[in-house]
């Protein structure tokens, strides 16, 4: 019986980690928004439309172009092949 409750137990905090793990929010405080602070180094000081390219979180490299959804918000690289975005129309360059 002993053996059966411990397993069961091993169980249920295998099963409760997992959970935590899948539920856990990203190291910044929350779920992800926003591009990765490597698209939006590779725009920094750069103009709409400019060629960008930047590593990747699988250390690929990702070719795009810089581009904002509006003018509040800083030029990112977005990634080339990409599907538009909010704000952005179908036929930009």
């Amino acid at each position: 019986m002993k053996i059966i409750s411990t397993l069961l137990f091993a169980l249920f905090v295998s099963n409760a980690l997992a959970q935590a793990t899948q539920n856990k929010p990203s190291q910044q405080g929350g779920e992800h928004r926003g591009p990765p602070p490597e698209a939006l180094a590779a725009c920094k000081g750069a103009k709409a439309e400019k060629a960008c390219n930047f590593i990747g979180g699988q250390g690929e490299t990702v070719k795009g172009t810089c581009w904002a959804p509006d003018s509040s918000k800083p030029l990112a690289c977005k990634p080339a092949g990409r599907p538009p975005m909010q704000g952005e129309s179908k036929t930009t360059k």
